[in-house]
C-alpha cells in the first residue's frame, strides 16, 4: 500500500494554489487539468507562487509563473520565453552565433552576471551585436549586472543601458 498526501486549499487567501500532489506514484494513466483562463485574467493574478501552472486560453498553451525572472513563460514555441545567463569574459559577443541559433525563439531575457565583461575587441568595435537575428519582432529584455563597453550603438554606452527590452526589426 502507497500513501499519498493531497492538500486541497477550499479558503486560503494567502496561497495562490488550489491543489498540491505529494507523491504521484500511484498517477499512472491520469493527470491534471489546470485553470483555463486568459492572458489578462492571468496578468491580475496577486503574489503567484513561483511554479504556478494555468492553461492560458488566448495563448493555447500551458503557462507557469517564473518568480526568479518575474515573468509567465509558457511550454509553446511561439510564446516561451528563453532565459539566456552570460557570464565570464567576451570580446564581440555575437548573441546570435553563441546563443540564438542553439536556442531559438521570439522572447529573450538576457541575464548579464554581475562581473561579466562584454567589450569591443577593437577601438571603435561593437561589443554585444544582435543583427544577425533572423526573426523579426524578436524581444529581447537585457538585465545588465556587469560591464557592456563598446564602440556604438545602445550596448556601447555601458551601464547606461540596464535593464532595457528592445524589438529586433525587420
Amino acid at each position: 500500500m502507497h500513501s499519498a498526501i493531497v492538500r486541497i486549499c477550499a479558503v486560503c487567501s494567502f496561497l495562490s494554489f488550489l491543489l498540491q500532489f505529494s507523491d504521484l506514484s500511484q498517477a499512472q494513466n491520469t493527470g491534471v487539468i489546470f485553470p483555463v483562463i486568459s492572458t489578462s485574467q492571468r496578468d491580475q493574478l496577486q503574489n503567484p507562487a513561483h511554479g504556478l501552472h494555468i492553461f492560458n486560453k488566448d495563448e493555447n498553451c500551458l503557462n507557469y509563473f517564473d518568480s526568479i525572472n518575474q515573468i509567465w513563460n509558457c511550454y509553446c514555441a511561439k510564446c516561451e520565453t528563453r532565459i539566456i545567463e552570460i557570464s565570464g569574459s567576451y570580446c564581440h559577443l555575437d548573441f546570435y552565433k553563441q546563443f540564438s541559433q542553439f536556442q531559438p525563439g521570439h522572447n529573450y531575457i538576457v541575464n548579464i552576471t554581475s562581473g561579466t565583461i562584454i567589450g569591443g575587441c577593437t577601438a571603435g568595435d561593437t561589443a554585444l551585436s544582435f543583427v544577425n537575428i533572423p526573426l523579426a519582432g524578436t524581444t529581447i529584455t537585457i538585465n545588465n549586472r556587469g560591464v557592456i563597453a563598446g564602440g556604438g550603438g545602445a550596448g556601447g554606452k555601458g551601464g547606461e543601458y540596464r535593464n532595457q527590452t528592445f524589438c529586433v526589426e525587420p
